[in-house]
């Protein structure tokens, strides 16, 4: 897996940024855009993409747009994914990492690719 961009979130709250990231599969390189990073009482998760519509009564429902079947997976996920994200922090301090308007996907600095369970 490898972390290609990072944008900190200026919102309140739990949500400290969003992530974008690519690892091989079997069939090709994958990547997922837009993953939510939230943190709350020293405790860190991510959160896929997802969808938001609202629905007859005004609010939103949200609807993943990818998604882990499993908790182990999730766990396993954000045990490789964490360790990779705190290394992309400290090699890139450029502005795709402090701001959020940032665009940019592919920062000059990138973290080691390591295989990914699956």
């Amino acid at each position: 897996m490898k972390i290609l961009d990072y944008r900190v979130s200026q919102k309140p709250g739990y949500l400290a940024g969003h992530a974008d990231i690519e690892f091989p599969t079997k069939w090709g390189i994958m990547q997922i855009f837009n993953i939510s990073v939230l943190t709350k009482n020293g405790s860190r998760w991510v959160s896929f993409p997802q969808k938001a519509i609202k629905n007859e009564k005004g609010e939103y429902e949200y609807f993943p747009l990818v998604q882990m079947n499993e908790k182990y997976e999730q766990d396993a996920f954000q045990k490789q994914f964490f360790p990779l994200l705190d290394a992309f922090l400290m090699t890139n301090s450029g502005p795709s990492v402090h701001t959020p308007s940032s665009q940019s996907s592919t920062p000059e600095k990138v973290v080691k690719i390591s295989e990914v369970p699956f």
